[in-house]
């Protein structure tokens, strides 16, 4: 895409009927996206204390069953209070990370509604844009035609003589008044020529404002350049028209 014409499609995009519900489903992701992270971080925390809260109930056991066979044997049906409080501990972490990994997953399935909406938007916005764009390209070229058309049809004037210069040509050699005849006709139809092959671009905007736009002397370049001066005027009153 060339650079007018991503102007273009930049100032489109910021005045399309539907910016402002794309604009707050992005701010939506977004918060969805920070949500999730967190989400996701809490998973894992808790994930890594039920495995380390399993880690010390195995550790127990293994000093309990150590301890049977020492001097002083151990009864291994007693209830062992630190072996059921590891035991809530690990229950506890459980619901929270069920809890937690459920709601990420929920969050998953929003995140992705979102970006298949803002994808969709995405392709509209674009497609748009080139209706747009093609349409004001064919208006833009009937402008120019019906412009050089005009330019072209209109008749030569011929300079008014005044007496003095009249007086002044009956004296001359019909030699010279036969080269300045043709040096006139000549000259006449060169301006005539030149005025129907200006280019279209340059006929189709007020002299206020092409006078003001830099072009590169590149004829691909300028017309980008042109189209883009136009189709910003073009959008400037329809946003005005809107208000």
């Amino acid at each position: 895409m060339s650079l007018g014409r991503q102007e273009a499609f930049e100032i489109f995009r910021r005045d399309y009927a539907d910016s402002v519900t794309i604009e707050d489903n992005k701010q939506l992701l977004k918060q969805r996206f920070i949500e999730a992270k967190s989400l996701g971080e809490k998973v894992n925390q808790s994930r890594n204390k039920i495995n380390q809260l399993k880690g010390q109930l195995e550790q127990r056991r293994m000093q309990r069953a150590a301890c049977s066979v020492t001097s002083e044997p151990v009864d291994v049906t007693e209830p062992d209070h630190l072996e059921d409080d590891l035991r809530e501990k690990i229950e506890e972490e459980k619901k929270s990370y069920k809890m937690t990994f459920n709601r990420l997953k929920v969050l998953k399935t929003e995140i992705e509604h979102l970006q298949h909406l803002l994808e969709k938007a995405k392709m509209m916005v674009q497609k748009d844009f080139e209706v747009w764009w093609s349409e004001e390209a064919v208006r833009l070229q009937v402008e120019q035609e019906q412009l050089s058309e005009a330019i072209c049809q209109t008749p030569y004037k011929t300079p008014s003589v005044t007496p003095a210069a009249s007086q002044r040509s009956l004296h001359s050699s019909s030699s010279v008044e036969t080269s300045s005849g043709y040096m006139s006709t000549d000259s006449a139809a060169r301006n005539s020529v030149r005025i129907c092959k200006l280019s279209s671009p340059e006929l189709s905007l007020p002299s206020s404002i092409g006078s003001s736009i830099p072009l590169t002397g590149d004829g691909q370049t300028d017309s980008d350049i042109l189209a883009f001066v136009r189709a910003r005027q073009s959008l400037m009153q329809r946003k005005g028209l809107g208000k």
